[in-house]
């Protein structure tokens, strides 16, 4: 089946431009997740809860891109252009990848929330900091009027 003024080979360089594209832009994404994975904004360098979102919105990219690339393969493949065995091979490489990527994006999520839980434990530390510190202000200012009556008697 041609698109209308196309003829098959035609129809197979836009296919196979079609899926390279993809897999140029998988592979960017790719090295976007790399890249958000060694950069650490926090203090010492360490990720914090804004790296780890943008590396799980990079994974959830590539596979949204995953899912693109099959239903590039599965079109050629309707289009008898791609053989069977090979798309079979394809999918399952792709299905392990997004596993993996999955447990990835989960494993993420636990840091992410242990990460929350740290944090509202340091927001505990530094309200207690706070209350000892004006208490201890108001306690010295109320010592140093006192030495400063007796010294004016």
């Amino acid at each position: 089946m041609a698109i209308a003024g196309y003829t098959r080979a035609q129809e197979t360089r836009f296919g196979n431009y079609q899926l390279k594209k993809l897999l140029v832009e998988r592979k960017e994404l790719i090295g976007d997740y790399g890249e958000s994975l060694e950069k650490g904004t926090g203090i010492f360098g360490l990720q914090t809860k804004r790296d780890i979102k943008r590396a799980n919105e990079i994974l959830l990219g590539i596979i949204r891109k995953d899912n693109q690339i099959m239903k590039q393969l599965e079109s050629e493949a309707d289009g008898g252009k791609i053989d069977v065995k090979h798309i079979d091979f394809e999918r399952k490489e792709l299905e392990e990848k997004n596993q993996k990527n999955l447990q990835i994006i989960n494993d993420l999520n636990v840091k992410l929330d242990e990460m929350k839980l740290e944090v509202d434990a340091s927001r505990g530390d530094v309200n207690t900091y706070k209350m000892l510190t004006i208490f201890l202000s108001v306690m010295l200012m109320i010592i140093t009027i006192r030495l400063i009556r007796m010294k004016n008697k």
